[in-house]
């Protein structure tokens, strides 16, 4: 039976701060091991300028082997203005017309670690935003155990 308190766990990632420069703002690494399902959750309050997710994963727990998520590793969405279903990153990007974001990831075309970086542009009197992790736990059956169905 799936239960979303226990099957669903929310990571932050990049803790809501501050950014007025053009700059790459860096979050931390996130480890999938044991979980399925990824998705990215953008939020932010924006004055100015634009805040673009930058995706990367790698075998290595301090990435140093990382690589950017390809377009295909990310589900096509909607923005809330529009249905992206390429370059969806940049489709994702925070601004004054967007403040969230949620990116789908396949699970499959990810490796086992992921940092999510924000990319600012045009920015003068910034932002505060945030970037978290949702990850899924594999069900037990996915793990090898025997599911409980219903008779």
């Amino acid at each position: 039976m799936l239960d979303i308190v226990n099957d669903i766990k929310f990571v932050p990632s990049l803790f809501s701060q501050e950014i007025a420069t053009d700059t790459t703002t860096v979050g931390a690494i996130i480890d999938l091991m044991g979980y399925g399902d990824v998705a990215v959750y953008l939020e932010g309050v924006i004055t100015d300028g634009t805040y673009t997710p930058v995706i990367h994963t790698g075998d290595n727990s301090a990435l140093s082997d990382a690589a950017l998520v390809a377009d295909g590793a990310i589900k096509p969405f909607y923005n809330g203005t529009s249905y992206i279903e390429t370059a969806q990153e940049a489709g994702a990007a925070l601004a004054t017309t967007q403040t969230s974001s949620v990116l789908g990831l396949k699970r499959d075309q990810l490796q086992r670690y992921l940092r999510i970086s924000l990319t600012s542009a045009s920015t003068s009197t910034g932002a505060v935003v945030s970037a978290s992790v949702l990850r899924e736990a594999l069900t037990k059956s996915a793990q090898g155990f025997a599911v409980d169905t219903l008779a």
